[in-house]
């Protein structure tokens, strides 16, 4: 026969940490969801962010499922470095705070696609280019043609 082993002594967490680590994932992405259907306008609409510069959206006259900001570059979550993917995850909560606070979203697709067949297009949120929210708070830079290492940029390095 065992004895009182005192509170919580004996119990798996495993339950907890499972329970939290789904929430931690799943909220961003139902949160995303949800706001995008009641505040958007016009014919598209968004599911969920990806990065700082993509968006997952549904189109009803479109084939295409991903938007990428036009004119702006943010930093990959899968960069190669520290500071690259810690950029990259801030610009992503930037990007999603910035569309939980506005009160209209609006998607305008330019037509064009990208070199991964993204739609290219502007968000607007309150009328005004989720890019420059970007760009103003430092977490994007103006898209040049080439590719230009973030790290090279964080660390000092001149592109």
């Amino acid at each position: 026969m065992r004895g009182y082993r005192g509170p919580g002594r004996g119990r798996r967490p495993l339950g907890k940490i499972a329970t939290a680590v789904f929430v931690i994932i799943a909220a961003p992405v139902v949160a995303d969801y949800v706001n995008g259907w009641m505040k958007a306008e016009g014919d598209c609409r968004l599911v969920r962010v990806i990065d700082g510069d993509t968006i997952a959206m549904t189109c009803a006259e479109a084939s295409q499922t991903r938007l990428r900001l036009s004119g702006i570059d943010t930093p990959e979550l899968r960069g190669g470095c520290w500071q690259e993917r810690l950029l990259a995850a801030r610009a992503s909560l930037f990007l999603r705070w910035k569309l939980y606070r506005a009160g209209q979203v609006e998607v305008m697709l330019s037509g064009e696609t990208d070199r991964y067949d993204r739609g290219l297009g502007r968000l607007l949120l309150d009328g005004r280019a989720a890019s420059g929210h970007l760009l103003d708070a430092g977490l994007a830079r103006p898209y040049l043609r080439g590719d230009r290492p973030w790290c090279d940029q964080l660390k000092g390095v001149p592109a």
